[in-house]
């Protein structure tokens, strides 16, 4: 990632987006550690997701897993690679905190049962 990109950006409620610098520009979506984290065990020990998968074995084991391991940890492995802007989760955040209401482009994704 260029060290010079900078960007925030606030979305409200009610739609209203106010965003500074490259908000615009895509990132991956995981936590900014993460990819430190991934490239110090690649280099260690040649970069898989056996933690996770082991995870996943385990819940199946307790019975709290309700799907296939496997498809499991390659479904959470897709969602985390996702390319997103600031902007982006900005909606994203807003969206969850607003019920499932898209402020920005108003369609209801979800209800709260």
């Amino acid at each position: 990632m260029d060290p010079a990109l900078f960007g925030i950006c606030v979305v409200d409620a009610t739609g209203g987006i106010v965003s500074v610098g490259q908000a615009e520009h895509e990132f991956t979506i995981m936590s900014v550690s993460k990819p430190f984290v991934f490239a110090l065990v690649c280099n260690l020990i040649g970069a898989t997701g056996f933690r996770n998968c082991s995870l996943a074995w385990m819940l199946q084991g307790f019975g709290r897993l309700y799907c296939d391991p496997v498809e499991a940890v390659d479904l959470y492995t897709r969602q985390c690679s996702l390319d997103v802007s600031a902007k982006d989760l900005a909606i994203m955040g807003a969206t969850l905190a607003h019920g499932g209401f898209n402020p920005v482009r108003k369609p209801r994704c979800w209800r709260w049962r």
